[in-house]
């Protein structure tokens, strides 16, 4: 996925705050599970218990309160887990977590159950105008400085069944933070041809004193949703990636279908820092794209 960066010239590295080391595997012995040998349980992968779960964990073929029965076991016992003072307890929460994916992906798309109806306890959910498009999230709760979000991706067909798609930000060919952040809107920019457009707001932090903010596309057309929708200029997202204190503003107006981005960068001249280097910038909607209506860099 490609990403349309505005970096200060201060680079700060997304990453360079990273979750806890991954601990040693711990065996499950949960009735609904089934593990078994494969790379994915190798020693060496960090993410063993999350890729254990996603490709053997079987859930029982049992009714459907049996299964929201267990759901809703599993956000207490996730909730217990996050406040035990136990050094381990992240390799626990991560199997909760993923459990909770599980169930919650087939509840949602082998049952049918509206989202707005799963998010309960530690889930919120939010949803587009159009009621077509949703996300459930909930905070990961990795112990780190960097606070990661889950964040389940939901939409409906024109049949109105309900799908899912797991934004999973790491243990891909690339991170990509934005996934991982707290989505706080939906918004439905309208149709061109046969799409439905959507753009995600998602913010998140990776360090005491970085922010990264990014406005996401997506696109829907005959039940196929497109993460890759080129909205920015044959890009598909707009991302600020900066210091806390230096961005001023980084909003959607609707009433104009304008995105306005005002950002301070401290400039390094012969070893020196000048301050106050500001970008002004405005993107406008134009009923497919957003295109550059104003670019200014003022430098005191």
């Amino acid at each position: 996925m490609i990403r349309y960066l505005l970096l200060s010239v201060f680079a700060i590295g997304m990453f360079s705050c990273r979750g806890p080391e991954r601990q040693e595997y711990i065996a499950v012995n949960e009735a609904d599970t089934n593990l078994g040998n494969n790379e994915f349980l190798n020693q060496n992968n960090p993410f063993r218990m999350r890729d254990s779960i996603k490709h053997y964990a079987i859930i029982p073929n049992i009714s459907l309160q049996g299964k929201l029965k267990i759901f809703n076991s599993l956000q207490d016992s996730l909730k217990k887990e996050i406040n035990r003072e136990n050094k381990q307890k992240y390799v626990e929460i991560e199997k909760y977590n993923y459990l909770i994916i599980k169930y919650l992906t087939d509840l949602i798309e082998n049952h049918n159950i509206s989202p707005r109806r799963l998010a309960r306890k530690n889930i919120k959910y939010i949803q587009s105008s159009d009621g077509k498009i949703g996300v459930l999230s909930w905070d990961e709760n990795t112990g780190s400085a960097f606070q990661s979000f889950i964040n389940i991706l939901t939409y409906r067909t024109k049949n109105n069944k309900f799908k899912t798609l797991h934004l999973e930000w790491i243990n891909q060919d690339f991170e990509y933070a934005p996934y991982a952040g707290e989505i706080k809107q939906i918004r439905w920019l309208g149709k061109s041809e046969k799409n439905n457009i959507y753009m995600l707001f998602s913010t998140g932090s990776g360090c005491s004193d970085c922010l990264n903010k990014a406005f996401i596309s997506l696109s829907l057309q005959n039940d196929t949703i497109d993460m890759d929708y080129p909205l920015f200029v044959d890009e598909n997202d707009l991302l600020v990636d900066t210091k806390n204190d230096n961005l001023l503003q980084f909003e959607y107006k609707p009433s104009s279908k304008e995105i306005v981005l005002r950002l301070v960068r401290d400039t390094i001249v012969d070893n020196s820092i000048i301050p106050f280097d500001t970008l002004n910038q405005k993107w406008k909607f134009d009923g497919a794209f957003f295109q550059i209506t104003e670019k200014e860099v003022n430098a005191q």
